[in-house]
């Protein structure tokens, strides 16, 4: 997905008209060029008659070039934002780049004008690095992530999106009526205090791993999806769904609608979820690798919620999820506690990741060589565009999913691995989870 400079053979063709209408003196061509793509928005997406799979995607931005240094593209389909800038067009306020991209592709993307054009690797302070960044103001579709209402100094995000012509569809997104929907209650727990400190041989092999060190409790929410027709007293139990980074409920990721069509369409059982808040002064503790936190998971929450509802015992049909940190917390969770979690479904997992001190990234992957094979099943995606640097110059998140895939496969564990066109956001998640559900739930 190279860019494509001024005056290279992929230039938009548009673009280069225009180009040769300015050399000319044209004074005419420029704004009936800014008038249709007001008219039409951005992207501009034209053929590639050598490439049918593919579309020139140019992205654009009107400034003037007295006032505007330079303006970078965030996320889409580049990587580092640093080093993806548009050009000036000679002789306008006209900034532009240029991509060859596959006709699947579905991602967000934010412009920055006036960039500092600090590498993603060298950021120190985030709010800084982001303060110029916004939704692209030629494009009309946006994703929005709404803000949390509990929480004053969240104000939400929104993003420009961009589809291409063969992007997969999302049939189970939104809210169909007439269909039977299922009940979302809030709840609110008090988890005690955990530390990052895995084991390094497995949950029995390390038994000096720091516990909670008396630190405060932490309140947040969980939140319970009960199926439509649901019952105390069910033939079997229900099977679960637990879900990490569960404020996700909020608007990135439409969890009970999801699983309400899956469940309408037949393609899964009935479930319960539970959506775990793991809210952000604590989330990395409780999603690197922590032996406590799963701990208490399996032998504090569920047996409470299992006292009251009917959800199963057996970790076969038990999903453990989660994406990024979440993805790498669920896959440690089976491998750590097999007893209780027999289905993980990782979404782009951060399986670069190492614990302090250790000379090697991808952990959790040689925790996965040593290991005995386990009664466990997998569902791992992860996204092409997902080649940002990780931190102390580790794998991109792809390479180390694709590295977590090969070791799962040769130690012939039950694998379903996918690739989808797109970035490490809940807009590729939201679609993926579903299919995820259906091939874990599938006997």
């Amino acid at each position: 997905m190279t860019a494509h400079a001024d005056g290279s053979p992929l230039l938009s063709p548009r673009l280069r008209a225009l180009r040769r209408a300015l050399a000319h003196g044209d004074t005419h061509t420029l704004p009936a060029f800014w008038a249709r793509i007001h008219a039409k928005g951005a992207p501009l997406i034209e053929p590639l008659p050598r490439a049918r799979d593919h579309h020139l995607v140019t992205f654009l931005w009107r400034g003037d070039p007295a006032t505007t240094r330079n303006v970078a593209i965030v996320d889409g389909p580049g990587g580092d934002t640093a080093a993806n800038t548009m050009r000036l067009l000679p002789g306008s306020d006209l900034w532009y780049r240029s991509y060859r991209l596959r006709d699947d592709l579905r991602c967000k993307y934010r412009l920055a004008p006036n960039d500092p054009l600090i590498p993603e690797d060298q950021v120190t302070d985030w709010a800084t690095r982001a303060a110029t960044w916004q939704p692209d103001p030629l494009n009309p579709h946006t994703f929005t992530i709404p803000p949390d209402p509990e929480n004053p100094a969240d104000s939400g995000s929104i993003f420009s999106l961009l589809e291409l012509p063969a992007a997969p569809p999302q049939p189970y997104l939104a809210p169909r009526p007439g269909i039977p929907t299922g009940h979302v209650e809030t709840l609110r727990l008090t988890f005690p205090a955990f530390d990052c400190a895995p084991p390094i041989h497995g949950r029995d092999n390390n038994p000096s791993a720091p516990a909670m060190h008396g630190r405060e409790p932490h309140p947040r929410r969980i939140w319970l999806y009960t199926p439509p027709g649901y019952t105390t007293h069910p033939a079997e139990p229900y099977g679960l769904l637990l879900l990490l980074d569960g404020q996700s409920i909020l608007g990135a990721m439409p969890t009970p609608t999801i699983l309400d069509n899956l469940l309408a369409d037949g393609r899964i059982p009935p479930l319960v979820a539970l959506l775990i808040e793991n809210p952000g002064d604590t989330r990395l503790q409780e999603l690197l690798c922590s032996p406590t936190f799963t701990d208490y998971l399996a032998d504090t929450l569920l047996p409470e919620f299992r006292a009251h509802c009917p959800i199963t015992a057996d970790p076969v049909r038990i999903i453990i999820a989660g994406q990024s940190a979440g993805g790498l917390a669920a896959a440690f969770a089976a491998l750590h506690r097999p007893d209780t979690f027999g289905a993980v479904l990782s979404q782009s997992g951060s399986y670069w990741w190492r614990p302090e001190g250790d000379p090697a990234h991808q952990w959790l992957a040689r925790q996965y060589v040593t290991a005995p094979r386990l009664p466990i099943r997998f569902y791992l995606d992860v996204g092409l565009l997902e080649t940002h640097p990780t931190p102390g110059h580790g794998p991109t998140q792809l390479a180390a999913n694709r590295h977590l895939r090969d070791t799962l496969r040769a130690k012939d564990y039950p694998l379903t691995y996918a690739e989808f066109n797109g970035g490490h956001d809940y807009l590729a998640w939201r679609r993926t989870l579903a299919d995820g559900l259906i091939a874990l739930t599938t006997r």
